[in-house]
């Protein structure tokens, strides 16, 4: 069985230990499948991780790890293409979207930030660039896409579609008409995993008889920050449901990775009662990502498609929730660190001819580039024995947090220590893990090393770990660009709760 069907879900910002202990769909498939316990996120945040994903490489190696690079390939989706797959990307994560080129070689991409009003009406946005591609002019793409929107099975609905999404085009060119009281016009990179779930579930039903086989991916963000989950999770995991003033306040004052470091080393201080509702509240987005996972695969079941589809859960990288790490950094997110908390996520692969096995060694979900496109095969015959791409040639395995820029934050935060913003701004960092060891390096020149958790000399790790480190931030040091950016590119991190 070579040609199964592939669920590849990234549950964005997802920790190794919360989803153990908070995602019993997941651990109900790892028990009966595989579970990678040592699994390394090649880099601490969505974009370098997300291309390191669908490329096999780390981002010393493909160069894309600045807010303003773009993608111009994605040999993942490729190879299934050429093997006669039809190619879905489902995504949340403006990291992982359109906007940076992430939608190239997939058949459909649907941009759940944005979501259409309808997700069983037309698919405006990607009829409209696809007849753009083709050479139309705008008018004439917004011709034929409403002449299409109109003999759709669901007019009304495709047509709404339509006005959101010329409405949306109107107000980012004009910005004038962001100032009219329509809300059409203003823009928005709000996120609902329910489109979501509704984008993957009408593909897994229209594939209930097809001959093709699919693959999709789908990007979730409930695990990111702004941590809001649905009330009866805030319910049952903080106690109440939290007032919107009151997560606002948290997200703004706490849970902002520099606010939280301006607060930590300039005095200040953190509430611990407010880092105990936060954790409680990330608890609840886990459990919350995970109903999703349940209700695809009774999609699955129920058309069918169980049987034939390899699944794959894992998370782009994890987040820090407010402890103090290895190295006595004490961070909140996925910004300025390296930390164990933040690099070590989730793997969890499953189907039904793969056996229950709990995996020590240490793997990079880089490579299921490589296990999804060449070793899919050998994977299932073996009963899930086999999975030579994801095991590193060297017994090595990197995490990587290189310069990403945003020399804004200077100024926007100018209480933060310099030294701690240029973690982010100007500082790369890499993790390498090997056995019992981790070494740490970064272009500053600081060094650390630790074996089973205690601190040892740098002089007594292995040296294919500390070579591999020193390997890869001299690549980082020589892919440095120094674009600027956008004042819409500063825009969408601040959505994110990047700046």
């Amino acid at each position: 069985m070579t040609h199964p069907n592939v669920l590849l879900l990234v549950w964005d910002s997802a920790r190794l230990d919360y989803a153990a202990e908070h995602a019993p769909n997941l651990s109900s498939l790892a028990e009966r499948n595989l579970f990678f316990k040592n699994a390394v996120a090649p880099a601490t945040w969505s974009l370098p991780s997300h291309v390191s994903l669908f490329t096999g490489e780390y981002p010393h190696e493909h160069g894309v790890h600045r807010f303003n690079h773009t993608v111009s390939r994605l040999p993942l989706v490729e190879h299934l293409k050429r093997d006669g797959y039809d190619c879905y990307g489902v995504s949340g994560n403006g990291f992982a979207s359109p906007r940076i080129g992430f939608d190239v070689s997939f058949d459909e991409f649907y941009d759940t930030r944005n979501s259409l009003l309808y997700d069983s009406g037309l698919s405006v946005r990607y009829v409209a660039k696809s007849l753009q591609e083709e050479g139309n002019s705008l008018p004439m793409v917004a011709a034929k896409t409403l002449y299409r929107a109109l003999g759709h099975d669901k007019p009304y609905k495709s047509l709404r579609n339509f006005l959101n999404v010329a409405t949306s085009h109107l107000g980012s060119n004009y910005e004038f008409l962001q100032q009219l009281p329509v809300s059409g016009f203003k823009q928005s990179t709000s996120y609902d995993s329910e489109s979501n779930t509704a984008r993957i579930t009408n593909v897994i039903e229209s594939h209930s008889e097809a001959d093709d086989p699919f693959f999709i991916f789908a990007n979730y963000m409930d695990c990111h920050r702004p941590y809001d989950p649905p009330s009866d999770l805030q319910r049952k995991h903080v106690g109440e449901v939290v007032d919107d003033d009151e997560l606002t306040r948290l997200d703004e004052e706490v849970a902002d990775p520099w606010q939280f470091v301006e607060r930590v080393e300039g005095g200040d201080g953190i509430d611990e009662e407010d880092l105990r509702t936060i954790r409680r509240l990330y608890a609840g987005e886990v459990e919350s990502v995970d109903r999703h996972l349940g209700r695809i695969l009774s999609a699955l079941e129920s058309n069918g498609l169980r049987e034939n589809t390899l699944v794959v859960i894992t998370a782009d990288h994890a987040e820090n929730l407010g402890n103090v790490d290895a190295m006595g950094r004490r961070r909140i997110g996925h910004e300025g660190s390296v930390s164990d908390d933040l690099v070590r996520v989730p793997l969890v692969i499953g189907h039904p001819d793969l056996d229950g096995e709990c995996v020590e060694e240490y793997v990079s979900i880089k490579d299921l580039c490589g296990l999804l496109t060449d070793g899919r095969g050998e994977l299932l015959r073996s009963g899930g024995d086999r999975y030579g791409p994801l095991s590193p040639s060297d017994g090595v395995v990197l995490s990587e947090y290189p310069v990403v820029g945003g020399e804004e934050l200077y100024e926007k935060y100018p209480d933060v220590p310099t030294e701690s913003l240029a973690d982010r701004v100007s500082e790369h960092s890499v993790v390498a893990y090997r056995g019992d060891w981790r070494v740490v390096l970064d272009s500053t020149g600081e060094e650390w090393a630790w074996h089973r958790g205690d601190e040892r000399p740098l002089s007594d790790a292995p040296s294919t770990a500390v070579d591999a480190c020193r390997d890869a931030l001299a690549e980082l040091q020589g892919n440095v660009s120094e674009d600027e950016l956008s004042d819409e590119e500063i825009e969408q991190l601040e959505a994110l709760g990047y700046m």
